[in-house]
């Protein structure tokens, strides 16, 4: 029923499968604009529809504080649309990854048609208020509008989601006008992702945790901890680290099965920008770090970049210009003439 949590899958869910492999970079970068390609399966239920969490780091938005899961972090699950947008400011984005969101153009006819290649529609329904996102694989999205029938806060929020053999799963909203849960079900089994958020101070809306429960019983869980700005590994806001926790037999409670952490820029530090990632460190990095008695969230920069599996550097446009991977043992430097990129 429920699958491993993966560390460091760049294409982890089915949903996630991209176009144009060779546009990327193993380590992983984006050669045509700079933009990181790193995306982290945190939870993946295999039964039902299959429903995940995954989260991927976008160095290039517009608005880098964004994000329920961090700074910058979003949630391709969790799926919502973005209206007015693009430089004509009359486009629908459906936002749902750092390299999978996609972008739809007034047709002319009062309808909307993919802004670029994609086999994917967008159809807004006058009647219920609502936009239904088709994929080409047959997975459907209904949205909520941006009309005054739905408070403003739940504009473009994600209604149900539907697979291609007609199973859905259902969403539920808190008070922050954020999922808290999820259901799915066969009659006979419930599946349930729940979702816990921050409620106040500087961390107001962002994750607590995801668990999965089967039937009533929690199974797995992914809680995350985020920098308050004290320490040099980030600023408030930025995801710190992630740790997967299963369900002790007998109610035992919860016991950690792995561990993931990252660090970043902080303003006006060379080489990056305020929630710029710098360094990640996968779970067997953790478990090195962890065996010499260190934890990469509280190292200087320079002993975290021994153990870091990634490590990055960009442009004044937030663009990657090098990295670094295992431990610094392999550099890759990004050289741009007339905005093209390529490898030296």
């Amino acid at each position: 029923m429920i699958a491993p949590a993966s560390q460091s899958h760049f294409f982890p869910f089915q949903l996630l499968l991209a176009s144009g492999l060779s546009a990327f970079r193993v380590f992983p970068i984006r050669l045509s604009n700079g933009q990181i390609h790193l995306v982290e399966t945190d939870l993946a239920t295999r039964g039902f529809i299959g429903w995940s969490h995954t989260r991927s780091y976008a160095n290039l938005l517009s608005d880098n504080q964004l994000g329920a899961n961090g700074s910058s972090w979003l949630i391709f699950q969790l799926a919502s649309l973005r209206f007015d947008a693009g430089d004509s400011g009359d486009r629908i984005v459906v936002v749902r990854g750092a390299n999978s969101s996609l972008w739809f153009a007034p047709d002319g006819q009062g309808g909307w048609m993919p802004a670029f290649t994609e086999r994917d529609s967008l159809v807004h329904d006058d009647d219920t208020h609502l936009f239904t996102l088709t994929t080409a694989k047959g997975y459907r999205h209904v949205f909520y509008d941006n009309s005054s029938a739905y408070p403003l806060e739940m504009r473009g929020r994600l209604v149900s989601f539907t697979d291609p053999f007609g199973k859905t799963a259902r969403f539920f909203y808190g008070d922050l006008a954020r999922v808290v849960r999820v259901e799915q079900g066969d009659g006979r089994q419930l599946a349930v992702f729940d979702y816990q958020y921050h409620h106040d101070g500087p961390l107001l809306g962002l994750l607590r945790s995801v668990a999965f429960e089967l039937n009533g019983r929690p199974v797995r869980e992914a809680a995350y901890d985020y920098y308050d700005g004290t320490s040099s590994g980030g600023s408030v806001r930025d995801l710190a680290q992630v740790r997967i926790r299963e369900y002790q037999a007998g109610g035992k409670g919860w016991a950690q099965i792995s561990r993931c952490a990252y660090r970043y820029y902080k303003d006006g530090e060379p080489g990056g920008f305020e929630h710029g990632l710098k360094q990640e460190f996968s779970a067997k990095s953790c478990q090195r770090l962890a065996t010499a008695g260190l934890d990469p969230v509280e190292l200087d920069d320079s002993r975290a970049a021994a153990y870091a599996d990634k490590h990055f550097a960009y442009d004044e446009e937030r663009r990657v210009v090098w990295e670094a991977i295992e431990g610094g043992s392999k550099l890759e430097k990004i050289a741009r003439t007339r905005e093209v990129l390529t490898i030296i």
